[in-house]
């Protein structure tokens, strides 16, 4: 019998065969390589991003205080100036609207006063973890209508949202 020898037009199909095998094997390696290559980069860009984040919460719920405490002082300068009350139980109303929305601080008379001019934030620690309670301080608020001064303090300046100086 004689052998089969295959034409050139078959040769050059296993040709084809074999180096569209070869193509096709490099883009599924191509493939993996980037697959794991981008979900390492993302892994790595991640870790750097999301520390950044870790005080957003409080420094929100810090903000939220003393924004509260800064308006509940400007509605006491108004009461005052219009000849009404300005005991801090005249203003619960803001208080209690206050802790609708958070409660992570707690805001009261400064020293057991009755003055909606003299407040403090305190922290409550039933909100954020030890951690997180760590990195909060408590803010005061002091406002003399007599002359006008206006005293901003927290306890510690190495704290969020609290400055050098210990004022905010």
């Amino acid at each position: 019998m004689a052998e089969d020898k295959p034409t050139s037009s078959e040769e050059s199909s296993q040709e084809e065969n074999i180096e569209s095998y070869k193509v096709e094997k490099k883009s599924k390696k191509g493939c993996l390589l980037g697959c794991i290559g981008s979900t390492a980069f993302f892994a790595i860009v991640s870790a750097l991003i999301v520390p950044k984040f870790s005080n957003v919460k409080p420094e929100a719920e810090i903000a939220g205080v003393l924004n509260t405490m800064v308006n509940i002082v400007k509605t006491c300068a108004i009461r005052d100036s219009e000849g009404l009350s300005t005991k801090f139980s005249d203003i619960q109303y803001l208080i209690d609207e206050y802790n609708r929305f958070t409660k992570a601080y707690k805001i009261e008379p400064y020293e057991g006063g009755d003055s909606c001019f003299d407040l403090i934030g305190s922290v409550k620690g039933d909100k954020f973890s030890f951690d997180t309670l760590e990195k909060m301080t408590w803010f005061t608020i002091n406002y003399d209508p007599e002359t006008g001064v206006l005293t901003r303090k927290c306890k510690d300046s190495s704290k969020l949202g609290c400055r050098k100086g210990n004022t905010w």
